[in-house]
């Protein structure tokens, strides 16, 4: 009698196999998909990039603003197809029959840009859609200081003009947001070592401060405008502070319930150094309770910051992953 095994599989090995080339299957049309994904993205920015360069030379040359409604793979232009100023928002539209799966390409002639949105969020693919989109969207409005768009997780900022902080908080409603809701110590660090100390993110842009040595506030959220000595967000978030006047300078905040009656809002300072989180314990107790916050109060009538003769400042946030 042999000994020796016959040739051939097992159930469990033909199973196994089975498994093996089903994972395999899945990742090759996953990436398969991906792939396809990104060749009719492409393709659809190469269209509009064309069309900007037709209709920029169809400018120069004949003086007809029109283009060749060429429609890539997936896409199709917006109403008044061939027309480069757009439509009633001035903006070529290239739109993807589904919005989940391909981003959205826009063509603005007069600033000569070509941008995109993407709203799905698909494992980061075009994220970098969203942001052109947003730095577009914030930067065509002129209270925008260009080049002072700048992220972080879920929230887009940019410096917008205000001489105080009802106009500053009405220029960051424009945009979809408000004035900055500082929602933990990580975030304050970030802003004020990415945005406001030493102006800094004014002087990433190259702003012109005509004297970039000179203090300068920076209006964010907090206000108690509706009720005295009742601190709340302007975006009507809550944050992690156990109380908002942790973040409030004690001194200042003492002395704004007996001085700036009841239009107190708050700034960071050109100056700001962030946090401190303790002071000495014997080094007035009763004014400090042991905590040292960084925000200052300014009444929205005051003479006295209009007085400086410098320029201020809004930060405006607006959610992209809500917007």
């Amino acid at each position: 009698m042999s000994n020796d095994k016959k040739n051939g599989f097992t159930i469990i090995e033909i199973i196994i196999c089975f498994i093996i080339i089903s994972i395999l299957s899945q990742i090759g049309i996953v990436a398969f998909r991906s792939y396809s994904r990104r060749v009719k993205a492409f393709a659809a920015q190469n269209a509009l990039l064309n069309v900007k360069k037709e209709c920029q030379m169809n400018k120069d040359l004949k003086q007809d603003e029109t283009f060749t409604p060429i429609e890539p793979k997936s896409y199709s232009y917006s109403s008044r197809k061939n027309n480069c100023s757009g439509g009633s928002d001035n903006l070529v539209y290239l739109n993807p029959i589904d919005e989940n799966y391909l981003p959205t390409y826009f063509y603005d002639h007069n600033e000569g840009e070509v941008g995109c949105l993407y709203n799905g969020f698909i494992n980061n693919l075009f994220n970098k859609c969203v942001s052109k989109f947003y730095k577009f969207k914030f930067e065509k409005n002129k209270f925008v200081i260009k080049d002072t768009f700048i992220e972080r997780g879920c929230s887009a900022y940019a410096l917008v003009k205000g001489d105080n902080w009802k106009e500053a908080e009405n220029q960051a409603n424009k945009l979809g947001g408000n004035l900055v809701t500082i929602n933990n110590k990580e975030e304050y660090k970030w802003i004020q070592k990415n945005i406001v100390f030493g102006h800094k993110r004014l002087k990433d842009a190259k702003y012109n401060l005509k004297n970039p040595n000179s203090l300068s506030m920076y209006f964010v959220g907090l206000t108690d405008k509706k009720e005295e000595g009742k601190y709340e967000w302007s975006s009507g978030e809550s944050s992690e502070w156990n109380n908002n006047e942790d973040l409030i300078h004690r001194q200042n905040w003492l002395a704004q319930q007996h001085m700036a009656n009841d239009n107190d809002y708050f700034v960071m300072h050109s100056n700001d150094v962030g946090f401190s989180d303790y002071v000495n314990k014997g080094y007035r107790p009763h004014l400090y309770n042991g905590k040292v916050g960084t925000l200052t109060w300014v009444d929205n009538n005051s003479s006295f910051y209009k007085g400086w003769g410098t320029p201020h400042f809004g930060i405006a946030e607006v959610n992209k992953c809500k917007s």
